[in-house]
């Protein structure tokens, strides 16, 4: 009796251990059959944010491959809009004064009548004169042939030259004139379209005074663009000093004096 209840306990036991070890044995090999799944998706997750990143980050440079041209586009037209200052030429007033020596002041008026015609000769005119100097006016771009033919007549002593840029002067003088045209033809209208006397002799008052003002304004613009137009060379002549005997000695004794004190 006890031998046959031994013999069921193994039975039971060892039936069991055989049921039981499969159980064990199926999750050492579960693993990789739940971890392929769970990796594709990873690998699907991964690639999605990478095409996502990807595709992002073209879109960022497609969109500033688009703005760019505009932005140059929008650059290039405000660089390229008119300045009225930079598209229209520079005004230039230039003047000259020349001191020439001459051997004897008998010579001045005959130095003169060669200015003016040298005046002449460069399409220019003669503003004034005396016995020892004359003022004349040249175009401005042969103001170098006048002063290469002045040179000359005898020793240039003194050379002076000057150049002033008045191109913001001219613009702005003919910004307020062309405004105070726009006035004047609005206070026309209204002079026009007047209700009763007082208001007429009001407008009328107010243009005559634009009046004024353009005309004062329109006088500067024809000084300005003679002086543009035309440059000015204002040329002296003096006689050669030449010392006499007690004068040599006093020249002689200057020059030694100051070679005492300064060497070249």
């Amino acid at each position: 009796m006890i031998r046959l209840i031994l013999v069921c306990c193994l039975f039971v036991a060892i039936s069991a251990c055989g049921a039981s070890s499969p159980q064990y044995e199926r999750p050492a090999y579960a693993p990789p059959a739940s971890q392929s799944p769970m990796s594709d998706s990873n690998d699907q997750v991964l690639v999605t944010s990478t095409e996502s990143d990807s595709s992002s980050f073209f879109a960022k440079k497609s969109a500033k491959r688009d703005v760019a041209p505009s932005r140059d586009a929008s650059v290039g037209g405000a660089s390229g809009a008119a300045d009225p200052q930079t598209s229209m030429d520079q005004k230039l007033v230039k003047n000259a004064w020349l001191t020439i020596r001459l051997r004897d002041e008998k010579n001045f008026p005959e130095a003169v009548q060669k200015c003016e015609r040298i005046a002449r000769s460069l399409e220019g005119y003669v503003a004034s004169t005396s016995r020892s100097s004359i003022s004349f006016k040249v175009p401005t771009g042969r103001l170098d042939e006048a002063l290469a033919a002045v040179s000359e007549l005898g020793k240039v002593t003194h050379r002076d030259v000057t150049t002033v840029d008045v191109t913001a002067n001219y613009v702005d003088l003919e910004i307020r004139i062309e405004n105070l045209k726009k006035l004047r033809v609005r206070l026309q209208e209204l002079v026009v379209q007047g209700q009763n006397v007082e208001e007429i002799l009001h407008v009328e008052k107010e243009l005559a005074r634009v009046t004024s003002q353009l005309e004062a304004l329109e006088g500067q613009m024809r000084v300005l663009g003679n002086q543009t137009s035309y440059a000015t060379l204002t040329v002296t002549f003096n006689e050669r000093v030449r010392p006499g005997p007690i004068g040599w000695v006093f020249y002689g004794l200057y020059h030694g004096v100051k070679w005492l004190f300064v060497w070249d």
